[in-house]
């Protein structure tokens, strides 16, 4: 586990940094990611890390078949189903619909409470805070624009008329 103080106000280059360095120490056929819930920042993050490692990366995955030293995937697009494949090692990021939740038995549970877990510093992997510093810089913060008020026609026999003349007056039909 990377946890460094240093990290919390870097930018999503510093913290691949950071990530790919850490990735080294744990050499793997398969790094299994998922993206940040509500933002792109994971999958940047995921492939910024594996760029810095030299490693393929497959983005979406909603299915993973290893066979062969190759990583197979299935991604869902608007034009149907793509399939990907890249040779061991590589990074693999997955969506929630990878695979059927698998509940961990009794003995799986004692075992994983008898792991230890290493707490890494940037300087275990090697770093420097000059390495966790941001190459960003926050120039400006604006509030967020005030959304305009919806407009409501309760009269449904009205509602047409209402809507015609809301896009008259803005020279959106004639």
């Amino acid at each position: 586990m990377l946890s460094d103080p240093a990290l919390a106000a870097s930018d999503v280059l510093a913290v691949s940094r950071a990530l790919a360095a850490l990735l080294t120490r744990e050499r793997a056929d398969v790094y299994l990611t998922c993206s940040w819930s509500g933002d792109i920042d994971g999958t940047i993050l995921w492939v910024a890390a594996a760029e810095r490692l030299r490693l393929p990366v497959l983005t979406q995955a909603r299915s993973l078949h290893i066979a062969n030293r190759e990583a197979v995937t299935t991604r869902q697009s608007e034009a149907g189903d793509v399939t990907m494949a890249a040779a061991l090692p590589c990074m693999v990021e997955v969506t929630e619909t990878i695979n059927k939740p698998r509940y961990p038995t009794i003995k799986g549970k004692l075992a994983a409470k008898s792991k230890p877990i290493t707490m890494l510093r940037l300087v275990d992997l090697g770093l420097s805070v000059a390495d966790a510093r941001s190459s960003s810089i926050l120039v400006k913060l604006s509030p967020l624009a005030q959304r305009r008020r919806p407009i409501v026609v309760d009269d449904q026999d009205r509602a047409p008329q209402r809507i015609v003349e809301f896009l008259e007056a803005r020279n959106l039909i004639r």
